[in-house]
């Protein structure tokens, strides 16, 4: 079962996100509200996929939580926002984001994001196993 991380500094986004989520047959191993601490709750949970808001209180926001979280591992990020000026789309689109959606979500949308970044993910990785034989 595919394991996901949730960040969102709104509690009730963040559990209609895990409801959402564990409907679809998903595991939501743990949920942050900020960026900071979306980075240690990476470090702890290792999730497969982090889904996370950009807007959030704190010192980085979750751009700057990814960049942060890629630079560790390679790990799909789908981004969920409030406010999709073009400035966030530029600045999530530099992150090699999996994802980009805007709130509020439905469980359709929700699915997609997350059965292709999962997708293109093991791509990736198969890829790179390829390559690192040859």
């Amino acid at each position: 079962m595919r394991r996901i991380l949730i960040v969102d500094d709104q509690s009730m986004v963040a559990a209609h996100l895990e409801r959402m989520l564990q409907g679809l047959g998903y595991n939501v191993i743990g949920k942050a509200s900020s960026g900071e601490e979306a980075v240690d709750k990476f470090t702890e949970y290792d999730p497969d996929i982090i889904l996370m808001d950009i807007v959030m209180p704190g010192s980085i926001d979750g751009i700057t939580a990814a960049e942060i979280i890629k630079k560790k591992k390679n790990i799909p990020v789908v981004f969920l926002t409030a406010f999709p000026d073009d400035l966030y789309i530029e600045r999530a689109a530099k992150t090699y984001a999996s994802g980009f959606l805007i709130k509020p979500v439905n469980k359709r949308s929700i699915k997609a994001a997350v059965e292709i970044a999962l997708c293109t993910r093991e791509r990736d990785v198969t890829l790179q196993m390829c390559t690192d034989v040859a």
